[in-house]
């Protein structure tokens, strides 16, 4: 009976906005536990799941995933070759990662191109911050803060950033 209770407000939920959807505890405390501010030597962007299927949530910008094409929406395929659909999240993300300076392949497809393609991708070590940001060069004074997760340390990262920006606008 849960797990109907828990198909349900998950299809209401996608309904709604594809976005969005429920998360068992678990996988809950894993997931914040990686927004915590540290690096990783992979391609730069944030996956999700959704069915049996890996798609990019996120790529981050200035990134190699970023760099090399991939955009949100994305759906994984394959990995250097090897078909992906159905294995979870984490197998995905092994998959993907690995040493920095070092090529990967994935085969994605996405809802404006016909056929899948192969995109390859070199590693890098990638910084990950939880809370990130930046003046706007095209407009003095204004600044854009991205959060990519929400931890108990969020709202103290979010204020630093916010005064270190301020301290750099002009007129502060």
């Amino acid at each position: 009976m849960n797990r109907m209770w828990l198909s349900a407000a998950s299809g209401y939920l996608y309904a709604l906005d594809p976005h969005s959807s429920i998360i068992a505890r678990r996988a809950w405390d894993e997931s914040t536990d990686k927004t915590q501010d540290n690096s990783v030597e992979g391609i730069g962007a944030v996956l999700t799941q959704r069915d049996d299927q890996t798609l990019v949530e996120n790529p981050m910008e200035g990134r190699p995933a970023w760099r090399a094409g991939i955009r949100a929406g994305d759906i994984i395929h394959k990995v250097d070759g090897v078909d992906v659909s159905g294995l979870a999240l984490k197998e995905v993300v092994k998959k993907i990662r690995g040493p920095r300076a070092t090529k990967v392949v994935l085969t994605i497809s996405r809802e404006s191109d016909p056929e899948p393609r192969d995109i390859g991708i070199v590693r890098e070590s990638i910084e990950i911050k939880n809370v990130d940001g930046k003046l706007l060069s095209d407009f003095p004074g204004v600044a854009h803060i991205k959060m990519s997760g929400f931890i108990p340390q969020s709202t103290k990262d979010l204020r630093a950033m916010i005064e270190r920006l301020a301290e750099q606008a002009p007129g502060g």
